[in-house]
């Protein structure tokens, strides 16, 4: 039991909250600002048009650093020929990457790539 405590206390302070975890501070970036940059995107691609946001989330860099991001993905995903483009991440700066996956049945993970076309 002092063991199962002590463990929980160490991830509370690595993690910066409670271990129920901590509310995330408010964005430097307003969501509006992140949907109008993720928009812009979109519409600079050629088949922007066949493709919505479908999500928008609010995001912690990891659980050692307290730096945000937004996650933006839409659907369908645009067809990159050997992966696929799912969304952005959208830094606090307005600095965006790409969030893209390898095609269905690999067993590579959706990996950010940077910089935006």
């Amino acid at each position: 039991m002092r063991k199962r405590i002590i463990t929980m206390g160490l991830v509370a302070v690595l993690t910066g909250g409670s271990v129920l975890g901590a509310p995330l501070p408010a964005p430097k970036l307003p969501a509006d600002e992140a949907l109008k940059i993720a928009s812009a995107y979109l519409a600079t691609h050629e088949s922007g048009k066949n493709h919505f946001i479908s999500a928008l989330r609010l995001e912690r860099a990891s659980l050692l650093r307290k730096d945000l991001y937004w996650s933006v993905e839409w659907t369908p995903a645009i067809d990159l020929g050997s992966l696929s483009e799912i969304g952005l991440r959208i830094s606090m700066d307005g600095t965006v990457k790409r969030l893209v996956e390898p095609p269905a049945g690999s067993i590579r993970a959706p990996r950010v790539i940077s910089p935006a076309r």
